[in-house]
């Protein structure tokens, strides 16, 4: 999926809530962030584990930077460096996000 393919998706989740709130879409951001931690490292983790340790799979402060500016780039979202090495793993920064674009869409409403 291709960055503009992704950010299509991204808005396409951010406009619905209950889509927003999904499993799934905790699992896509997961997966994607992970992807994009492999190609920042310039190496390829083909069936990436969601819940391994964000340590074990080379999350570090300089890696977590560059995360959180793509966060941010491609969801929308900022998120502090350290609640992103703070981030048990995949899933749970994958969490992160989603309540952050949850709050973003909440207050674009009021």
């Amino acid at each position: 999926m291709s960055n503009e393919e992704l950010s299509r998706a991204v808005r396409e989740l951010s406009s619905n809530i209950v889509s927003l709130q999904s499993d799934g879409t905790t699992s896509f951001l997961a997966t994607h962030i992970g992807k994009t931690l492999c190609e920042f490292q310039l190496r390829q983790e083909p069936g990436l584990d969601l819940r391994a340790r964000l340590t074990d799979i080379g999350m570090d402060s300089l890696v977590s930077i560059e995360i959180r500016a793509w966060i941010r780039q491609w969801m929308g979202v900022d998120l502090a460096t350290l609640e992103i090495v703070g981030s048990e793993n995949l899933h749970k920064l994958a969490v992160a996000v989603q309540k952050r674009m949850m709050i973003a869409k909440y207050n674009s409403k009021t």
